[in-house]
C-alpha cells in the first residue's frame, strides 16, 4: 500500500490495523461527515479556536490536510491504511459486530490516525481524548516513553484481549482550554479570587434575610444531646490542661506559704515566683476563655455572675502580681493568682459536668416514644402541692433543665453586694492600717474569696449524679427547676395502677345469688366501677364481655367510704366492701364473707359476690419499703375499694404508718385533677410502675436539698473568710492570710458537695 508523508514528518514503519469481519462496513466520506458533525457541535457549545483545514482524497484512499495556523508546524503522524486484515486464527467466540455509527468509546472505531496531520494543532482535537479509547494510564505511558498492555505488539492486555493496533501515545487537553503555560499566573488567580468574593458578596447582599428564630420553639432532644456531646471531649481536653497548670500553681503556692524547697531559687525570690506564678494565671485563663468571655459579655449586658466574679477576681490578681513586680514588696508574700485560677479550672469542669447530665436527660427523653410526666399541682383539700402522673408531651423539658442552678443563681443576685463589699472593705483596711500600698493585695484577696469553687462546680456535680442514676431506671428529671418541684412539694400522689398494674388484679370467683340475673348483675357492677372508674375495671370490662353483658348508664352516681352507688335502669345499685354494705344497712351472711371481695346490692339485697386476687409486684414492695425509710408520707388517691391500709400489710408486709390515705370523696377530687398543657414539667419516666416514679421522687428531692445546702455553703464561705481576713490584713500579720493557706480554705469548702454526692444514689 502506498504511503504518503507530510512535511517534515520522519519516516516511521507501516502500522497496520487489524479489524474483525463487521456486518456493515462504512465509507470514508460517512466517517468525516460524522467527525465533521461531531467537531461542529462541540464548537457551538464551547467555541474553541478553529483552523480551516483543507482535504483532499488521494489514490490510496488516503485522506490528506494542510492546517493553517500561525503556530509552526508540528510532526504528523504517519497514517494507517484503512484496508483491514482479516485475522488468521479468528477466534471461537468473535466480538461483536462493529456499529454502523462509530462509538467515541469503542476501540473498534476507525481512529482519527487515518486523517492525515493528526496532532499537528491540539487545539483542533481538544476534548478527543474519549473518542480515541486511550486511557489515561496510556498517556502516562507516553510521557515516559514506556508501553502499556493495550501498546504491545502482539502481546495480550490485562483483560486476556489482543490489542487491535499499536499506536502512538499522546495526550489530549478539554475543547477551548490552552496550555498551562499560557495561564495568567499569578494575576489571574487574584483576579478570580476577586471575582469570586465579588459574587458571593453580591449574593449574600440580594439575598433575603433569615426568619427570626422563634423563641418559644425548643431543641429537639436528640439535636441537644448531640449537641453538648459535642462540646464534651474540647471541654474536656482542656479542663485536663488546665488541671496540669493548676497543679504546678498549687506546688508553688504551697511551697511558698509552708517554706517547701522548690528548684531554681524560687523559695527566696518572690518576685520570680510570683511571675511564674502570674504566667499560669494567664494560661490557665486562656484555657478557659470561654469562662473570662462569659463573665465580660454578663457584665456588659447588666446581668453579672460567677462568671464575672472570676473575671474581676483575675484583673485584682494581675494587678497585684504588678505591684509586687514594680515595687518590690516580698513582705506580703505571693500574689493571690491560684484563687481565680482555680474558679476557672473549677468552672471548666463544671461545664464538662451539666453537658454530661444533659447528654443523659435528654437522650432518655428522646428514646421514651411516650413519655410519663411528672408535674407539681395544687391539691384540692389539701394543704400544698402534690406531684401528680399524666400522660402527655413532655414541652419545654429541655428549656427548664438548661435554666441555672441555685448556686448560680445566688451568685448572680450576690454580685454587686460582694463586689462592693469587696472594694469597700480593701479601701477601709488599707486606708485604717496605714499601709495604703496594700490596697491591690487585700483587693485581690477579697476577690479571691468571693469567686468561690463551688459556685460552677458543685450543682453540677450533683446534676451529672442524679442524671446518671436516673438514665439507668428510664427516667430523666428536668434540672434544678424539675427538683424544685419535686422537692418542694414533698407529696407523691399514688393511683390505683402504681399498686396494682392491670394485669396483677383477676377475677377468682363469682356468687350470684338469682342466677337468673347473671347477666344482669354482672352489668349492674360493671357500669358502677366503670363510672368510678377503679382499677379493677378493666377485669370487669373482659368479665362483661365475655358474659355478653352490656354497659349501661348510671345515674346519681355518688362515693362512701368502702364503696359507691347509683341508679341504673331504674334500679338502686351498690357496690363496695363488706363494711360499705354495713353502713348502707345490706345483711351479708357470714359464709359470704371475704377479703378482697366486692359485693353487689339491688335495691337494698344482696345480688352478687365477686372475689378478686391481688398479687403484689416485689417492684412495688421495694418502692414502699424506700418510702418508709424516707419518711415520705405519700398520698394514696385510690380508688379501688379493697385498697386500705391493711391490704398493704396483708399483702406487702409493710407498715404503713405515716403514708395517707384521704376519705374516698377526697381521693376521687385528688386522682381527678386535670393536669393542665401549660403546667411546668418537672420529670418524666420511660415505664409505668411505682419503683421509676418513687426513684424520680427521691432522687429530685435530694438534688434539691443537697443542691441548697451547697449553695448556702458557697455563700457562707464567701462572708467567713472575709471576716476572718480583716484581723491579720488590718494588723499586718500577712502569713495567716497568705494564698496558700486561703487555697487551702476554699478547698475545703467542696467538701459539702462531695460528701453531698455520697448521699446521692448512683
Amino acid at each position: 500500500m502506498a504511503k504518503r508523508r507530510s512535511r517534515g514528518a520522519r519516516p516511521r514503519r507501516e502500522r497496520t490495523v487489524e479489524y474483525e469481519p463487521a456486518s456493515v462496513e462504512l465509507s470514508l466520506e460517512d466517517i468525516l461527515e460524522e467527525y465533521r458533525a461531531q467537531q461542529a457541535e462541540a464548537a457551538a457549545q464551547q467555541e474553541p479556536e478553529m483552523h480551516e483545514v483543507a482535504l483532499e482524497p488521494e489514490e490510496d484512499n488516503v485522506v490528506t490536510g494542510e492546517v493553517c495556523s500561525e503556530e509552526p508546524e508540528r510532526p504528523e503522524p504517519e497514517p494507517v491504511p484503512e484496508t483491514p486484515a482479516l485475522p488468521e486464527e479468528p477466534s471461537a467466540a468473535p466480538p461483536p459486530p462493529m456499529p454502523a455509527v462509530p462509538a467515541p468509546e469503542k476501540k473498534d472505531s476507525v481512529a482519527l490516525e487515518l486523517i492525515e496531520g493528526y496532532g499537528e494543532e491540539d487545539d483542533f482535537y481538544a476534548g478527543s481524548t474519549g473518542e480515541t479509547g486511550i486511557s489515561d494510564e496510556s498517556q502516562a505511558a507516553q510521557e515516559t516513553g514506556e508501553e502499556t498492555p493495550e501498546s504491545a505488539d502482539g502481546e495480550e492486555n490485562e483483560n486476556g484481549d489482543k490489542p487491535f493496533f499499536k499506536a502512538r501515545k499522546r495526550t489530549a487537553r478539554p475543547a477551548g482550554v490552552r496550555s498551562s503555560r499560557h495561564a495568567d499566573g499569578l494575576t489571574g488567580k487574584l483576579v478570580g479570587l476577586l471575582a469570586a468574593a465579588s459574587y458571593r458578596a453580591e449574593q449574600r447582599r440580594t439575598q433575603p434575610p433569615p426568619e427570626p428564630e422563634d423563641a418559644e420553639v425548643e431543641m429537639e432532644p436528640r439535636q441537644a444531646a448531640r449537641h453538648y456531646a459535642a462540646q464534651m471531649p474540647a471541654l474536656r481536653l482542656r479542663a485536663i490542661g488546665a488541671s496540669a497548670v493548676f497543679a504546678l500553681l498549687v506546688w508553688i503556692t504551697l511551697s511558698c506559704g509552708f517554706h517547701w524547697p522548690l528548684p531554681g531559687g524560687l523559695q527566696d525570690n518572690i518576685r520570680a515566683a510570683a511571675l511564674v506564678c502570674l504566667a499560669a494565671q494567664i494560661t490557665v485563663m486562656l484555657l478557659g476563655l470561654d469562662v473570662a468571655t462569659s463573665g465580660v459579655m454578663s457584665l456588659l449586658r447588666g446581668r453579672p455572675g460567677a462568671e464575672s466574679m472570676i473575671v474581676l477576681a483575675g484583673i485584682a490578681s494581675v494587678v497585684d502580681t504588678a505591684v509586687l513586680t514594680a515595687a518590690g514588696n516580698t513582705a506580703r508574700g505571693l500574689p493571690y493568682t491560684a484563687l481565680s485560677s482555680g474558679a476557672v479550672l473549677f468552672a471548666l469542669w463544671g461545664a464538662w459536668l451539666t453537658g454530661r447530665a444533659y447528654y443523659d436527660s435528654f437522650m432518655t427523653c428522646f428514646r421514651i416514644k411516650e413519655p410519663t410526666v411528672v408535674t407539681s399541682e395544687e391539691l384540692p383539700e389539701m394543704d400544698g402541692r402534690g406531684l401528680i402522673t399524666s400522660r402527655r408531651d413532655a414541652a419545654g423539658f429541655i428549656r427548664r433543665s438548661e435554666e441555672p442552678g441555685m448556686a448560680e443563681a445566688l451568685a448572680d443576685t450576690s454580685f454587686l453586694p460582694m463586689s462592693a463589699a469587696s472594694l469597700a472593705l480593701s479601701l477601709a483596711v488599707a486606708l485604717g492600717s496605714g499601709d495604703a500600698g496594700a490596697f491591690f493585695h487585700i483587693f485581690s484577696l477579697m476577690t479571691g474569696l468571693c469567686a468561690a469553687f463551688g459556685w460552677l462546680f458543685i450543682y453540677p456535680l450533683l446534676f451529672a449524679r442524679t442524671a446518671r442514676h436516673l438514665l439507668y431506671n428510664g427516667a430523666a428529671i428536668a434540672g434544678w427547676s424539675g427538683a424544685q418541684q419535686i422537692g418542694q412539694s414533698r407529696r407523691l400522689v399514688l393511683t390505683d395502677t402504681d399498686i396494682f398494674p392491670e394485669d396483677a388484679v383477676e377475677i377468682t370467683g363469682i356468687r350470684i345469688l338469682d342466677k337468673a340475673d347473671a347477666e344482669k348483675i354482672i352489668s349492674y357492677t360493671g357500669s358502677l366501677l366503670a363510672t368510678a372508674g377503679t382499677g379493677t375495671a378493666p377485669v370487669f370490662t373482659e368479665l362483661m364481655r365475655l358474659h355478653n353483658a352490656a354497659l349501661q348508664q348510671v345515674e346519681d352516681f355518688a362515693v362512701g367510704e368502702g364503696g359507691a352507688k347509683g341508679t341504673v335502669s331504674g334500679a338502686e345499685i351498690r357496690v363496695g366492701t363488706a363494711g360499705f354494705m354495713h353502713l348502707s344497712a345490706v345483711k351479708i351472711p357470714d359464709r359470704l364473707k371475704e377479703d378482697n371481695a366486692l359485693y353487689t346490692a339491688v335495691n337494698g339485697e344482696l345480688a352478687g359476690v365477686f372475689l378478686f386476687r391481688y398479687r403484689p409486684a416485689s417492684s412495688v414492695q421495694r418502692a414502699l419499703y424506700s418510702l418508709r425509710r424516707s419518711h415520705s408520707k405519700p398520698i394514696f388517691a385510690v380508688r379501688d375499694f379493697n385498697i386500705d391500709p391493711f391490704m398493704l400489710l396483708r399483702e406487702f408486709g409493710v407498715s404503713t404508718e405515716g403514708f395517707r390515705f384521704p376519705t374516698f370523696p377526697d381521693r376521687y377530687r385528688i386522682s381527678g385533677v386535670t393536669v393542665s398543657g401549660d403546667t411546668p414539667v418537672a420529670g418524666i419516666l420511660g415505664q409505668q410502675g411505682l419503683e421509676p416514679l418513687v426513684e424520680l421522687f427521691e432522687s429530685g428531692t435530694n438534688l434539691y436539698r443537697i443542691g441548697r445546702v451547697c449553695a448556702w455553703a458557697c455563700l457562707g464561705s464567701v462572708i467567713l473568710g472575709a471576716i476572718l481576713a480583716l484581723v491579720p490584713c488590718w494588723t499586718g500579720h500577712w502569713a495567716a492570710v497568705s494564698a496558700a493557706r486561703v487555697l487551702l480554705y476554699m478547698l475545703l469548702w467542696l467538701l459539702p458537695g462531695a460528701a453531698g454526692t455520697l448521699l446521692l444514689k448512683k
